[in-house]
């Protein structure tokens, strides 16, 4: 009733898409329809132009983190090269995702920052 939006935490593009029209719902039924939402996501992702390399990493952090089977959440985190990950989030994006929160998992600070560089990259490329 009283937020900006929603940031919806794990997720991919039909999902995410169902969850905005829900929170479009509920928002005009609480009379504030036509609001300009600041909508967004919040996904975990590993860059390597190895995406074996990449998805091991990303599982090794997350079944560290959430101690369940990285299965149960590999559909919401991106893994792979830039552009495999840019990828992922362009169709999230285009269904109205003003923002996205990555969690980057790399070896090193450095790495991380390079590699949110390269999805940054990845997407402003048309």
């Amino acid at each position: 009733r009283h937020g900006e939006g929603w940031r919806g935490i794990g997720s991919y593009a039909k999902r995410y898409t169902a969850s905005r029209a829900q929170s479009d719902e509920f928002a005009a039924a609480c009379g504030r329809a036509g609001t300009p939402w600041r909508h967004g996501l919040q996904l975990w992702a590993a860059v390597d132009n190895d995406r074996a390399m990449a998805r091991a990493r990303s599982a090794a952090r997350m079944e560290a983190m959430y101690r369940i089977p990285y299965a149960r959440c590999e559909r919401f985190a991106p893994a792979g090269s830039a552009e495999e990950v840019a990828d992922f989030l362009r169709p999230i994006i285009a269904a109205g995702c003003g923002y996205v929160n990555l969690l980057a998992v790399a070896d090193s600070t450095g790495q991380m920052i390079d590699d949110m560089a390269a999805i940054g990259e990845a997407l402003a490329r048309p």
